[in-house]
Protein backbone atom coordinates (compact mmCIF):
# COMPACT_ATOMS: atom_id res chain seq x y z
CA UNK A 1 0.00 0.00 0.00
CA UNK A 2 1.47 3.33 -0.69
CA UNK A 3 2.20 5.75 1.87
CA UNK A 4 1.25 9.55 1.62
CA UNK A 5 2.51 12.55 3.21
CA UNK A 6 0.16 15.36 4.08
CA UNK A 7 0.66 18.63 2.39
CA UNK A 8 -2.56 20.28 2.15
CA UNK A 9 -6.18 19.79 1.37
CA UNK A 10 -5.74 18.96 -2.50
CA UNK A 11 -2.12 17.87 -2.55
CA UNK A 12 0.13 14.67 -1.31
CA UNK A 13 3.36 13.22 -1.91
CA UNK A 14 2.68 9.56 -2.54
CA UNK A 15 5.68 7.18 -1.24
CA UNK A 16 5.55 3.72 -3.42
CA UNK A 17 6.68 0.94 -1.28
CA UNK A 18 5.97 -2.03 -3.71
CA UNK A 19 6.40 -3.69 -6.40
CA UNK A 20 7.23 -1.70 -9.94
CA UNK A 21 4.17 -3.01 -11.46
CA UNK A 22 1.76 -0.62 -8.82
CA UNK A 23 3.90 2.10 -10.30
CA UNK A 24 4.00 1.47 -13.49
CA UNK A 25 -0.38 1.87 -13.37
CA UNK A 26 0.33 5.08 -11.62
CA UNK A 27 2.89 5.90 -14.36
CA UNK A 28 -0.05 5.12 -16.71
CA UNK A 29 -2.52 7.25 -15.44
CA UNK A 30 -0.10 10.22 -14.42
CA UNK A 31 0.54 10.54 -18.19
CA UNK A 32 -3.07 10.27 -19.09
CA UNK A 33 -3.98 13.44 -16.96
CA UNK A 34 -0.94 15.09 -18.40
CA UNK A 35 -2.09 14.77 -21.70
CA UNK A 36 -5.92 16.00 -20.86
CA UNK A 37 -4.07 18.97 -19.03
CA UNK A 38 -2.11 19.95 -21.73
CA UNK A 39 -4.91 19.71 -23.93
CA UNK A 40 -7.37 21.71 -22.00
CA UNK A 41 -3.93 24.44 -21.35
CA UNK A 42 -4.08 24.40 -25.37
CA UNK A 43 -7.14 25.31 -25.69
CA UNK A 44 -7.23 27.75 -23.03
CA UNK A 45 -4.35 29.96 -24.89
CA UNK A 46 -6.10 30.22 -27.90
CA UNK A 47 -9.61 30.85 -26.63
CA UNK A 48 -10.60 34.37 -27.00
CA UNK A 49 -12.11 35.41 -23.20
CA UNK A 50 -13.49 38.41 -24.19
CA UNK A 51 -16.93 37.64 -25.01
CA UNK A 52 -17.79 41.44 -26.25
CA UNK A 53 -15.16 41.21 -29.34
CA UNK A 54 -15.06 37.37 -30.21
CA UNK A 55 -17.23 36.42 -33.57
CA UNK A 56 -18.50 33.30 -31.44
CA UNK A 57 -20.90 35.32 -28.55
CA UNK A 58 -24.24 35.24 -30.76
CA UNK A 59 -23.91 30.92 -30.93
CA UNK A 60 -22.85 31.06 -27.28
CA UNK A 61 -25.63 32.99 -26.29
CA UNK A 62 -28.03 31.24 -28.45
CA UNK A 63 -26.48 27.68 -26.32
CA UNK A 64 -26.38 29.65 -22.83
CA UNK A 65 -30.49 30.54 -23.99
CA UNK A 66 -31.25 26.49 -24.88
CA UNK A 67 -29.72 25.81 -21.48
CA UNK A 68 -31.56 28.06 -19.49
CA UNK A 69 -34.93 26.76 -21.20
CA UNK A 70 -34.10 22.92 -20.79
CA UNK A 71 -33.41 23.55 -16.87
CA UNK A 72 -36.92 25.45 -16.81
CA UNK A 73 -38.68 22.90 -19.12
CA UNK A 74 -36.83 20.65 -16.24
CA UNK A 75 -37.82 22.07 -13.31
CA UNK A 76 -41.68 22.90 -14.28
CA UNK A 77 -42.21 19.29 -14.96
CA UNK A 78 -40.93 17.47 -11.88
CA UNK A 79 -43.78 15.74 -10.06
CA UNK A 80 -45.96 15.36 -13.42
CA UNK A 81 -46.20 12.13 -14.46
CA UNK A 82 -46.18 11.30 -18.85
Amino acid sequence: MPKSCYLSPKEYIIFITQNIADFKKLTEYANKVDAITQTLNHLLNDMNLDCQSCNLKPICDKVEGMRELYFKTIKSSKGKSF
